[in-house]
């Protein structure tokens, strides 16, 4: 559980605890009703992935007890929230100091009949959402107790395991089975999200620190740019263009902000114009990384869909960020060869290479060249027509160079030839 304050200054704080809970519970002072930091804490944990909200309408004692002041409040936080994606929002009065509705049911207000608060929490069913999910294991360790063993050791993020079932190694794409689920307590059939493992596989494929083992049938994407939502933590504003520490759960690699879409106003939920983004604010942005990274869109899977920044002189963390999706770029640009030799040179102009600096004309055409039109009339390489001009051409060139070289002056001083 992670208490976190509410004033605006402590927004980083907010996105921290919210970052690893499934459940958020937004307190309300029924006095205020729903003020602008009830907004902001509701959007970020909407932004990192809280699906399942209590909002707890504390102090409910001060307003006697009234179901018109609950009512009210409900009424104004569901109509700002009903975007936010939230799969679930209990709202329950309460009274902390008396204690009312928070472990046992009170009775000052038989006009509420939901669940109480304690009640709630012990019945929330979040533990079985990341395991519905594809397969997702980040190796941790290479386990190599002797030279007959070789297993891959990690937390599973998401998803189910079992022994016989096919994996794959995600950059790489090598795939094979599991032979054994092994742990400190014995082997197991079987294994699910939250469990720590060592896989052993049927086959020897390269598979290191770092690598992630997912489903053949639900991969997550490789790629080296992508868009993503940042929260900015440090008190020196991030500008696009300058090059950061990027950080996934398997990843460590050089990235570049190449640009700021848009700033959003966590107060108005608008999307503003910005430059720059400076402490505690969000934007929207486009990353690229020096190397490929695997992820998934964090709305999909968090274990795999989120990042930090991290400065790189000073190896502090500048900020977090959410993947929504690759960018297709990063998808549909490839290597092409842009060299051309000797060897290139004349298989695009259809030539036959000579052994010598002198040009020479082939006899034969190594193939017909595509930009040649088929009615073409210039003469080919091979006719009689072809070598007269040629030699032609070289008397006459012979002859222009044996020609006298003297020259007569003229009264006004400039060389003539002679005759």
């Amino acid at each position: 559980m992670a208490d976190t304050p509410g004033h605006e200054e402590y927004t980083r704080n907010m996105a921290t605890g919210a970052s690893t809970a499934d459940l958020a519970i937004v307190l309300v002072d029924s006095r205020q009703g729903i003020l602008r930091q009830t907004r902001r804490h509701s959007y970020i944990a909407s932004l990192l992935g809280i699906r399942h909200v209590v909002l707890a309408i504390n102090k409910i004692d001060l307003m006697m007890y009234a179901q018109e002041v609950y009512d009210g409040i409900v009424a104004d936080y569901m109509d700002f929230a009903r975007d936010l994606g939230f799969e679930t929002i209990v709202p329950i009065p309460l009274s902390a100091r008396y204690g009312d509705n928070v472990t046992t049911r009170s009775q000052n207000m038989p006009w509420y009949d939901g669940p109480i608060l304690l009640e709630h929490l012990e019945r929330v069913p979040v533990e079985k959402d990341m395991a519905e999910k594809p397969f997702r294991m980040p190796v941790q360790l290479v386990t190599r107790p002797d030279l007959n063993f070789r297993g891959f050791s990690g937390e599973l993020a998401s998803g189910r395991v079992a022994v016989g079932d096919a994996v794959a190694v995600a950059k790489s794409g090598q795939t094979s089975k599991v032979s054994r689920i092994v742990t400190m307590d014995g082997d197991l059939h079987a294994a699910e999200a939250g469990q720590a493992v060592t896989l052993v596989l049927d086959d020897e494929i390269e598979v290191s620190r770092g690598n992630i083992l997912v489903a053949p049938d639900a991969r997550p994407d490789v790629a080296d740019q992508f868009r993503a939502k940042i929260i900015w933590f440090d008190a020196d504003a991030m500008i696009p263009g300058r090059s950061y520490i990027l950080r996934t759960e398997a990843d460590t690699t050089p990235a570049t902000i190449t640009g700021l879409k848009y700033q959003v106003n966590v107060n108005t939920f608008a999307h503003e114009a910005a430059k720059t983004l400076n402490m505690n604010e969000v934007g929207v942005c486009n990353i690229s990384t020096q190397s490929p990274i695997v992820f998934d869109a964090y709305k999909d899977n968090r274990a795999t869909g989120n990042f930090v920044i991290i400065d790189r002189l000073t190896n502090k963390t500048l900020g977090a960020g959410m993947i929504d999706f690759a960018l297709r770029r990063s998808l549909n640009v490839t290597w092409q060869a842009v060299e051309v030799n000797k060897k290139a040179h004349a298989e695009l102009k259809a030539q036959n290479p000579p052994f010598s600096g002198l040009p020479v004309f082939p006899l034969r055409a190594s193939r017909r060249s595509p930009m040649r039109s088929r009615r073409s009339s210039t003469p080919r390489a091979s006719t009689p027509i072809f070598w007269t001009a040629t030699i032609f051409a070289m008397a006459s060139a012979v002859i222009w160079a044996l020609r006298p070289k003297t020259a007569l002056k003229t009264s006004a001083g400039w060389p003539r030839s002679p005759g």
